[in-house]
């Protein structure tokens, strides 16, 4: 059996080839630069989609080009409202499908600002299977995926945690410049429970939390395997995680009003 990465990359290389063509830059985010960037040989698991991000000026661009490929749009289940995002699906026989999703920010800026301007700015010239595409800093992505898992309430912690120390291990990337990004994005408390687990040194005392807040974060993301409140509805456990992991009460009231779930 072929696996789903191996199917997904062959739509995304035609993906990025119809994108250069266009003189549209793409970002491969997530498991989709991970294993291609980060993974090296280590398996990172079933990957059942791919991310990718477009200049925002590009978005109707890509869309068109999705659909002369043959992608049909899906609603995204969880977040019908957001237009910043879009989801797309193949049919490939036999009853499966292929499924990607385009943004055109790392998180919707009505819910969490962040300047992508200089998100782009500091992306560089790379490839994904010997195709042109752009990548981000390393320090990006550290702070994108700490602050992704930390908003979906650590669900994915093992991975996160693993993709995490990957980056610490078998990047060029820089511990100062994450502490300096997490301060510019607001994703103080996200960053630091990962380089608190990850990275034990007096730099990250910069961006420590209060200590109360520290210590709940302690007692419910180990190391090795999150509290059990996965019994509890989605919306409790944010109730729990969210007032944590925001820097400010601004950025939690953000969220909250902007949210539909």
């Amino acid at each position: 059996m072929i696996p789903q990465y191996i199917i997904l990359f062959f739509y995304f290389d035609k993906i990025l080839e119809e994108a250069a063509k266009n003189k549209i830059d793409i970002i491969p985010l997530k498991g989709a630069h991970l294993l291609t960037a980060v993974y090296q040989n280590e398996d990172r698991g079933v990957i059942a989609d791919i991310d990718f991000m477009v200049r925002e000026e590009d978005w109707k661009k890509i869309i068109q080009i999705m659909e002369n490929l043959g992608f049909v749009k899906r609603e995204l289940p969880y977040d019908e409202t957001d237009k910043h995002e879009m989801g797309f699906y193949m049919e490939i026989g036999g009853g499966k499908r292929v499924l990607f999703e385009a943004h055109q920010f790392l998180f919707s800026p009505d819910r969490f600002y962040i300047n992508h301007k200089q998100v782009w700015e500091r992306a560089y010239h790379s490839t994904f299977d010997n195709i042109k595409c752009m990548r981000m800093s390393d320090e990006d992505i550290f702070c994108h995926i700490a602050f992704h898992s930390a908003v979906h309430r650590f669900i994915n912690l093992k991975r996160a945690r693993r993709d995490l120390q990957l980056i610490l291990q078998n990047t060029s990337v820089d511990i100062a410049k994450i502490i300096e990004r997490a301060k510019e994005w607001g994703c103080r408390r996200a960053v630091w429970i990962f380089l608190d687990m990850l990275y034990k040194h007096e730099i990250i005392n910069t961006i420590e939390p209060p200590s109360h807040i520290k210590q709940t974060l302690r007692i419910l993301v180990k190391p090795e395997k999150f509290t059990n409140i996965f019994f509890l509805h989605h919306r409790i456990q944010a109730a729990i995680i969210w007032p944590l992991i925001f820097d400010t009460k601004q950025q939690l009231l953000t969220m909250l009003c902007n949210r539909p779930e």
